[in-house]
């Protein structure tokens, strides 16, 4: 027997082949399309065609604990051949027409009937070789969605163009047979021989025994279902009752009839859609779909009960869309993202790091063969898992600490570090040599006497940044939530010695130190406090006086005039009943005279307003001259003045009157180039204490009713009016000349 690896040649540059043998007593040898693998009977190439691609010349071959092969390629690195005894697969590159996989049906010959999406196309895996099934040069049907077996032994196709096909599966010769309405999704063989046909739009049934008859449509579903709702799937159970799902709607023929049970447990608003179906050994019913979930459906007389199959956590992201309940009674799920497999205790997920050809599986394409294996179709390629049984087999886990570093400083990964206190952070790298399901791989992580917390890391990097001197215990472990698979936790005992700066006699100079400084910044601070109280009382001197200026200001501004200087009508006032209340107390007789500037608008009118204030001021200043310090003078309104004089016996009044009014009289005043004179009127008026009561009022009226007389009589003048206990008073009129203006 020949038994030359294929592809080999005696001009060969390299000077030998690597030989393994696996657990099966095969031999593997590497060859230029792949890897050819001896069987005992003959070769079989596994390669590009298989989801075998390699780069280069294989140098070596080991197999690891898990039974998953390693290839080391020359100039390429290492290659992990995951899944090497359970997984098997083919795809377009020189096999199948399409890798995109739609139907699956083993057949009694051994060979496995695969509907792609550019026809259809079998594969034998006794030897592993694959091929198209149709004889035509291109397929003109569209993807092919279902596949059946005839009585006669030829193939039932139906396809997403709609078109029912019967194909021969030894040459390939196809031929339609008839043309739906609307694309076909599955098929279902009865127990009676009839084919029911899943479609976009309700569902056909071809007979029995005429392959060649177009399926007609089966109007009693008609009354279960809306307009144009799709029928999506469908399988038949052991008692031979037929099940089809429709979106949410579960329809039943039993005993030639249809209905849809009532399911008890199932919400009446389902979210998502309900995808496929399949028939359990056990009768049950099993349903899955996108945001739906999966539910197992067991019949309770003519109604169903529901109960809901819930995904880990870590898998709730999966969005399955096939569903396969096998002969051992375990559930597989298809998803966007792998193959999950549920065996009553626990799950496993399934992925290309599993073996899987490719992790996008189809819709419904999860079929199982008598011998036990599991055929799934992707969206890249048909998988065979040979043995599923292994799937739930233990998956050792392990996890170790492959690197302690800090700074540009690389330390051992020891039981027991002790490293110097430093500023920069200490970084854990924390690895497993598991290469199943790798990219699901979950490292968790903490420091003990620093957190009490396990933290997870995808990346396995552990960074602790200005550790405190103390003795720590760092500890790590790794979880697989695919293959439900946990490591023991590995420890490391590290110890961060302290900086000088926190050593003994270090606390005991700062101790020192400390005291001294503290001695210190109370000198300091003790003469601060001096210099700060004598600034402070410095301060409060300069603003008191301030505030005392500011107050004598404010009294000025309300009691004084501001164009002349004088006491304000009110200032003038005040000081009028104060005199008084002083002139009661102590018997003294006071002089009260009103003063009024004769001719005052015609100074205004003459040489305007401001020659007028300019004679206001000039006659307040002539009046300060001419009163003593302790009288009082102030502007009563206008150009009228108050003068209250202290301390003037009665027979004494008008001597000073007539002095003071020689004062203030006949007043010259020169403002912007122009001169002109001015003279006043006085009425006035005595009060004395002993000549019995009188108040401010009586007086100013008396003052009043004497300037009055003054102007009467001709202005330019004083008139004193005195005031006699009787109540009557006698006018004594001083008249002067004055030159008129």
């Amino acid at each position: 027997m020949d038994r030359s690896i294929p592809g080999s040649s005696p001009g060969n540059a390299y000077p030998h082949a690597p030989l393994i043998e696996d657990r099966e007593g095969r031999i593997l040898a590497p060859c230029e399309d792949g890897i050819a693998r001896w069987d005992g009977t003959g070769w079989r190439i596994i390669g590009p065609a298989n989801g075998l691609r390699l780069t280069g010349h294989v140098v070596s071959m080991a197999f690891d604990a898990a039974g998953d092969l390693w290839l080391a390629i020359r100039g390429d690195g290492l290659y992990n051949w995951a899944g090497y005894q359970d997984w098997e697969g083919w795809n377009d590159v020189q096999s199948l027409p399409s890798a995109v996989i739609w139907s699956i049906l083993p057949s009694r010959d051994h060979r496995v009937f695969i509907g792609t999406d550019k026809g259809p196309a079998w594969i034998d895996p006794r030897n592993g070789s694959s091929g198209r099934l149709f004889a035509m040069p291109r397929w003109t049907f569209g993807q092919v969605d279902a596949l059946g077996l005839n009585h006669d032994g030829t193939l039932r196709a139906g396809t997403f163009s709609a078109a029912v096909l019967r194909i021969d599966p030894k040459t390939g010769e196809t031929e339609q047979t008839a043309k739906l309405p609307s694309f076909i999704t599955r098929s279902v063989a009865d127990s009676f021989g009839r084919v029911f046909f899943t479609t976009d739009d309700g569902i056909y049934m071809s007979e029995p025994g005429v392959p060649k008859a177009a399926p007609r449509r089966v109007g009693a579903v008609d009354a279960f279902l809306t307009e144009s709702t799709p029928v999506d799937a469908g399988c038949a159970s052991p008692d031979g009752t037929v099940w089809f799902l429709a979106n949410k709607r579960l329809l039943r023929l039993q005993d030639g009839q249809w209905t849809q049970p009532p399911i008890d447990g199932l919400p009446n608003k389902l979210p998502g859609t309900l995808l496929d179906i399949s028939c359990a050994p056990d009768d049950a019913i099993w349903v899955t779909g996108q945001q739906s979930g999966t539910w197992r459906l067991t019949r309770g007389g003519d109604r169903l009960d529901a109960w809901q199959l819930e995904l880990p956590p870590e898998l709730r992201m999966l969005t399955p869309v096939a569903i396969l309940a096998d002969r051992r009674g375990w559930i597989w799920l298809g998803t966007d993202a792998g193959l999950l497999a549920w065996n009553g205790l626990g799950w496993r997920h399934l992925t290309q790091e599993s073996g899987l050809i490719w992790n996008d599986v189809n819709q419904g394409v999860l079929v199982d063969t008598p011998d036990g294996s599991l055929w799934i179709g992707t969206s890249g390629g048909v998988a065979h898992l040979l043995h599923p049984e292994h799937v739930f087999d233990s998956a050792p886990l392990s996890a170790l600490v492959t690197g302690i570093r800090r700074g540009d400083d690389l330390y051992p990964a020891a039981q027991a570090l002790k490293l110097p206190w430093s500023a920069l952070p200490l970084h854990f790298q924390i690895s497993s040599p598991a290469m199943r399901n790798r990219s699901e791989l979950i490292f968790k992580y903490r420091m003990d006497g620093l957190q009490p917390d396990w933290i997870e890391s995808q990346d396995g990097m552990a960074v602790f940044s200005n550790l405190p001197p103390r003795a720590y215990t760092f500890a790590a472990n790794a979880r697989n939530p695919g293959l439900s698979a946990f490591s023991a936790i590995v420890k490391v005992q590290v110890r961060i010695l302290p900086p000088w700066w926190k050593t003994w006699w270090f606390y005991a100079l700062c101790s020192l130190g400390s005291v001294l400084l503290l001695l210190a910044a109370v000198r300091i601070f003790v003469g601060h406090l001096r210099r700060r109280s004598r600034e402070l009382e410095k301060l409060v001197r300069e603003r008191t006086h301030e505030l005392e200026l500011s107050r004598e200001q404010l009294r000025i501004q309300a009691t004084h005039d501001g164009l002349t200087g004088m006491l304000n009508r009110m200032g003038v006032l005040r000081a009028l009943a104060a005199e008084m209340d002083r002139s009661r107390r102590e018997n003294q007789p006071l002089v009260v005279a009103l003063v009024d500037l004769d001719h005052f608008k015609r100074i205004n009118d003459a040489f305007g307003h401001m020659a007028g204030d300019e004679a206001l001021r000039r006659f307040a200043n002539a009046v300060g001259s001419a009163i003593r310090p302790y009288d009082h003078a102030g502007r009563y309104g206008g150009e009228e003045f108050l003068l209250v004089l202290t301390e003037i016996p009665p027979e004494a009044a008008e001597q000073r009157l007539a002095s003071l009014y020689a004062s203030i009289s006949n007043l010259k005043v020169r403002t912007r180039g122009s001169e002109f004179g001015m003279s006043c009127s006085i009425g006035a008026t005595v009060f004395d204490p002993s000549a019995g009561p009188a108040s401010e009022e009586s007086l100013l009226a008396i003052a009043d009713q004497a300037l009055y007389a003054a102007k009467a009589a001709g202005r330019n003048r004083v008139v004193f009016k005195s005031v006699h206990p009787a109540g009557a008073g006698d006018e004594t009129l001083l008249e002067h000349s004055v030159p008129t203006i």
